[in-house]
C-alpha cells in the first residue's frame, strides 16, 4: 500500500512539472514550444488469482468416468506464468488415479484465464471430495515470485453400478 502511495505522489509531481513546462513554453515568445512527455506506470507489487473447479456430474456410477475442470483466472495486475494444476481427493480407493498434476507453459495477463481437465474413473461407491489448486510464477515488473490459489471443494456422490 505504501508503494502505491509513493508511486501516486511521484506521478502527480511529474504531472505538475509537465504542466509548468508547457505553460512556460506557451508564454515564451520563441517560435517553438517545449513539451515533456509523461509516461508513468506504477509497478504491481502483489497478485490476485482465482481458481474455480467443477465436475462434469455431481452423481456418477462405479466404473464410469467423469471430468473435473480447474480454471485459473488472473484477477490482478501482475503476470502469472507456468501454472501447475493439482487435484487431490479425500479418498484413495474411490478414484483411479487419486492424484494428478499438470503443468502448462503459458503466461496470463490481467483478465485472462486458462483451464485444465482431469479425467477420472470411479472405483467404489461413496462420497468424494475433490480439491484443485494451482501454483504459478508471478512476475512483478522485473521481479519473480511464486503464488498459489485453491478452489472450493467439489463434492461428488459415487453410486453403485447398475
Amino acid at each position: 500500500m505504501m508503494k502505491k502511495r509513493i508511486c501516486t505522489i511521484v506521478v502527480l509531481m511529474l504531472m505538475i512539472i509537465n504542466l509548468l513546462a508547457v505553460q512556460t513554453a506557451a508564454d515564451d515568445p520563441l517560435p517553438f514550444k517545449t513539451y515533456i512527455p509523461l509516461i508513468a506506470k506504477c509497478m504491481c507489487d502483489s497478485y490476485q488469482a482465482s481458481v474455480y473447479s467443477a465436475a462434469s456430474s455431481p452423481f456418477i456410477h462405479v466404473g464410469e468416468t467423469f471430468t473435473v475442470t480447474a480454471i485459473l483466472v488472473n484477477d490482478g495486475c501482475s503476470v502469472l506464468g507456468y501454472p501447475q494444476y493439482r487435484v487431490n481427493t479425500d479418498s484413495q480407493n474411490s478414484l483411479d488415479p487419486s492424484y494428478q498434476r499438470f503443468s502448462e507453459p503459458i503466461s496470463l495477463t490481467q483478465g485472462q484465464y486458462t483451464s485444465h481437465h482431469f479425467i477420472f474413473r470411479a472405483l467404489a461407491p461413496g462420497q468424494l471430495v475433490i480439491t484443485t489448486e494451482t501454483e504459478f510464477e508471478v512476475i512483478y515488473g522485473n521481479r519473480f515470485g511464486r503464488g498459489m490459489a485453491e478452489a472450493a471443494p467439489v463434492i461428488i456422490r459415487i453410486l453403485p453400478s447398475n
